[in-house]
């Protein structure tokens, strides 16, 4: 969200951060060994629910891309 905010609304600088936090919090605890992404966590990356289905796959690759997109120069 806060990566489509700064690529769409205005390069805040603290939505940039904000951002990378959320990608560094995805890529260190949202994925199973295997490197799927879990459906449901809990705040502190606990799975609820793992990898149930190809959507959770997606929805992380979308937020790299914008994140991507977003701290590219």
């Amino acid at each position: 969200m806060f990566s489509a905010l700064y690529n769409r609304i205005e390069q805040r600088p603290e939505w940039l951060e904000m951002a990378r936090h959320g990608v560094e919090f995805l890529l260190r605890r949202c994925r199973n060994p295997e490197g799927y992404f879990y459906f449901h966590l809990t705040e502190d990356g606990k799975d609820l629910e793992g990898p149930i289905s190809i959507y959770s796959d997606f929805f992380a690759v979308y937020a790299l891309e914008e994140y991507s997109r977003a701290s590219t120069p």
